[in-house]
């Protein structure tokens, strides 16, 4: 009985010491709202069914250039020399919809960050690059941007992300919008796996002009995508699941 025991105490000490992701936490510990886990990506990637609806623009952008969605993600995404840098431009995607937005590109002779600071969703991508002995220039590797950081009023505020994609709310686009450069330059704060914290990144003047017109007038009533998680099907359905639109702000 007592060898019993101990090893029931020997198995108990060895759960506490097992560290344990927020993810396998049950629901009832934290709250029904998995977003505010530690591991980002899990509350979207546990939600089997969401429905979005599609982006549209509030309002019309006078003299912005509109490109069209024609090809996928290998020719027309962040690293695409088809898109315009620095210069808003409108976007019109025959899957989400349409937005407008600024691509930025940032680089040097080993890495790469490619960024779209969309009105309603903020997309980053850091690769490693390297010089082939033909002088090109090819991609040995990518990370995971898990949090970005911008300059505002009352100092910097951080948003945690899921592969280097953001929800834009009120308060990152007010700071988007009144952004003052520094000495002449811009950076915004970015953190990937690895980078021990968050680190400055060079964003082009330009740009900054760009977010002016992009979210100069940015409001909860009617930007923000708009999604809603669905019930599934029959007996894979679970407790909680919500039938009501919410935006992601």
């Amino acid at each position: 009985m007592g060898s019993f025991r101990n090893s029931i105490l020997v198995s108990a000490l060895i759960l506490a010491a097992t560290p344990v992701a927020a993810f396998e936490i049950s629901p009832k510990k934290y709250g029904d709202n998995l977003k505010e886990e530690l591991h980002l990506c899990e509350p979207t990637r546990t939600e089997e069914y969401i429905q979005y609806q599609e982006e549209k623009l509030p309002r019309q952008f006078p003299g912005v250039e509109v490109f069209t969605i024609t090809e996928d993600w290998r020719s027309q995404d962040l690293e695409s020399t088809k898109f315009p840098l620095s210069k808003p431009v409108i976007l019109k995607n025959p899957v989400t919809g349409q937005t407008i937005g600024v691509f930025d590109r940032n680089y040097n002779k080993s890495f790469r960050v490619a960024s779209f600071f969309g009105r309603n969703m903020i997309r980053v991508r850091l690769e490693t690059v390297a010089n082939t002995s033909f002088g090109r220039r090819v991609t040995t590797g990518s990370e995971k941007i898990e949090a970005f950081g911008i300059k505002n009023k009352n100092g910097f505020m951080v948003a945690n992300g899921c592969d280097g994609v953001f929800a834009v709310n009120k308060q990152i686009a007010d700071a988007l919008a009144n952004y003052r450069l520094v000495n002449g330059k811009a950076f915004v704060l970015l953190s990937n796996d690895g980078s021990t914290g968050l680190r400055i990144n060079e964003i082009g003047p330009n740009t900054v002009e760009a977010w002016k017109v992009i979210y100069a007038d940015w409001s909860p009533d009617s930007d923000g995508q708009k999604k809603q998680a669905l019930e599934l099907p029959g007996w894979l359905s679970r407790p909680g699941s919500s039938q009501d639109w919410q935006r992601s702000f």
